[in-house]
């Protein structure tokens, strides 16, 4: 199961302008795999999650592309469960919200 939660959203970055707001609730993932660090590429980290005593990374961007962003979290999942009206749509993002990112590429493809 994956389990929703909160991330930070950086202000000036391109996921803030998908969603428009600093903090997205109800962000379906299954943390196993992560990154610890983008240093020394032209990564930036504009989205985490506080988990213990770190901050996860849970959005990347690319500073020397217009539109190159990599999610930690799944928003097909969530598009799924408000659809098929799943018992615990309520714990993910909106509709609206999820769907925000595949806009956000389609219009970038153009």
């Amino acid at each position: 199961e994956l389990a929703p939660h909160p991330i930070d959203i950086q202000p000036d970055s391109i996921l803030s302008g998908i969603v428009g707001r600093s903090v997205l609730n109800g962000c379906p993932s299954w943390h196993h795999q992560m990154l610890k660090s983008v240093a020394g590429t032209p990564l930036r980290v504009t989205g985490t999650t506080r988990t213990a005593d770190e901050d996860t990374i849970e959005v990347i961007e690319r500073t020397d592309r217009p539109f190159a962003v990599g999610i930690q979290f799944h928003p097909e999942a969530a598009l799924c469960k408000r659809l098929d009206n799943a018992a615990n749509a309520g714990r993910v993002m909106t509709y609206d919200s999820a769907l925000a990112f595949f806009m956000a590429i389609v219009a970038a493809a153009h």
